[in-house]
């Protein structure tokens, strides 16, 4: 794998925070106020959109800018090319948390109850176990030594015992005690030091300690949700503002929120979400932005820039689920697509977002940035990628290549009125055609035909001619040398006027 990948592509939005144990979260004092600033207008009207429909109204200067920055792509954002490298792991289990509290030391938690620990960046790895040969949900630690995780035991032929396992280790994961909460399942964890933490779950549980995870109890909360609604994630910023994302498939998506150091927990939906939410990420107490998504209609992200009073709606037309999200820069911000082997990048603090395919097809649970030089990817089949920034030099790791075989990624903005984006990666230099046709195969537009450079290309389509409608774009692409038939690849675009 020669070619790395290189993180150059055009803007694409997010929003953007400072250093925290589980990533970029908010921005600390001092910071001038053009970082503090959202890329959100200064007056305006917003208002929840439906599927497809932009998430706010904004002002003509606004617009403007952001259309500069979609033309100027992420260098006028101040982006820097940056690579990923996969790092030597000694397991194959499915990497599903990761939890580094700098740049060098963290925890990576897998399947069968395998914890990863290294201490040197992902140069080594040291291989423990919490003794539980279950799937583990989550990980956190509050220092070098302790920390907590949380493991799921479901019904086997062999276990009639449902319900979750907290493990707790006192020397740095080397060694876990644990004790079970049968019939609850729990997905989340969060402690502001050694004593006081939180975990929750489904049926909208939130239960907190004061003694470390020895005893629990029950957090007042809105009662008013669906009891099938879960909590996904739970984040503070400082001691006092907290918020958990969560939902359920098809029906809604929520958000609890607390302004009391996590006493009460009230609970608001924004408009037209039907899909899950996975994580948060705070800019400061006011911006917000959290993403989800469900397996039919793809990704999606809300935003706030009043504290959590309003939250906004973007369907993002991009297939996956948000699982994870962390920003190397209050601009530069990555989310992990689970089961669709891909993420999203962003430039522009969220507002738009371009996903990209990862070679080993391998499903992409989890992105942690501990500042703007490193940040890690948790993988399945053991596979944990690190985020090199130029001005650091690689001295561990597999550059990530380029696709091995051609990629056709989903249009954007999808629905659309009458401008999209569709852009295609070339393994290598290729023949390429790239056509616009209707639901009976009929050709309606070419777009590329010819040969093209290996790489990433992007094609503007304008379908202001045609009626409203549900069109396919095909791509075929040939090999330059020959030698081999064309493949090709079709996805599915909605015009709406």
């Amino acid at each position: 794998m020669s070619e790395l990948l290189s993180v150059k592509v055009r803007a694409d939005i997010r929003v953007g925070g400072w250093p925290g144990p589980r990533g970029w979260w908010g921005v600390p004092a001092g910071c001038p106020p053009a970082v503090v600033s959202p890329l959100s207008p200064a007056a305006g009207t917003r208002r929840p959109p439906g599927r497809g429909q932009e998430a706010a109204i904004r002002t003509i200067p606004t617009l403007l800018l952001l259309v500069t920055f979609l033309l100027a792509g992420p260098h006028l954002a101040g982006a820097q090319p940056g690579r990923w490298v996969r790092l030597s792991t000694p397991v194959t289990e499915n990497i599903g948390r990761l939890f580094f509290i700098d740049s060098t030391r963290g925890w990576a938690a897998c399947d069968l109850g395998v914890v990863l620990i290294t201490r040197d960046g992902g140069r080594s790895w040291t291989v423990r176990s919490t003794g539980l040969p279950l799937e583990m949900k989550d990980i956190f630690m509050v220092d070098t030594l302790r920390g907590w995780a949380l493991s799921h035991q479901y019904y086997t032929d062999t276990s009639a015992w449902l319900g979750t396992y907290l493990s707790t280790t006192s020397d740095g994961g080397n060694t876990w005690s644990w004790k079970r909460y049968q019939d609850r399942y729990f997905y989340t964890l969060f402690f502001h030091d050694s004593l006081r933490g939180w975990m929750a779950g489904e049926h909208n549980t939130i239960w907190r300690t004061s003694d470390g995870g020895v005893t629990w109890g029950s957090v007042p909360r809105d009662s008013t949700q669906f009891p099938i609604v879960s909590i996904e994630r739970i984040r503070f910023y400082g001691s006092q503002l907290g918020v958990g994302v969560g939902g359920h498939v098809d029906i809604l998506g929520t958000l609890w929120q607390t302004t009391d150091g996590g006493e009460y927990w009230g609970v608001t939906q924004p408009s037209m979400l039907t899909e899950p939410l996975f994580d948060l990420h705070f800019w400061n107490a006011q911006d917000m932005i959290a993403v989800g998504g469900d397996y039919e209609y793809g990704s999606s992200v809300v935003r706030t820039t009043n504290g959590g009073a309003l939250w906004n709606y973007t369907y993002l037309g991009i297939f996956g689920q948000g699982r994870a999200l962390s920003f190397r820069t209050p601009r530069e911000g990555y989310a992990a697509l689970g089961f669709a082997a891909t993420y999203m990048v962003t430039y522009d603090s969220g507002f738009t977002w371009r996903d990209i395919v990862v070679p080993d097809t391998v499903a992409v649970n989890d992105v942690v940035f501990t500042d703007s030089l490193t940040g890690y990817m948790g993988l399945g089949r053991g596979i944990i990628m690190k985020y090199r920034h130029p001005s650091v030099s690689v001295g561990e790791g597999e550059p990530w290549a380029h696709p091995t075989h051609p990629v056709l990624h989903q249009n954007f903005p999808n629905p659309f009125n009458p401008l999209t984006t569709i852009t295609f990666e070339l393994p290598e230099d290729s023949r390429v055609r790239l056509a616009v046709v209707d639901m009976l195969g009929r050709e309606l537009r070419l777009l590329q035909d010819g040969l093209r450079p290996r790489g990433l290309h992007t094609v503007r389509f304008d379908g202001r001619e045609l009626p409203s409608g549900v069109y396919l774009y095909r791509l075929s692409v040939a090999p330059a040398r020959g030698g081999a038939p064309p493949r090709t690849e079709v996805r599915k675009m909605v015009l709406l006027r």
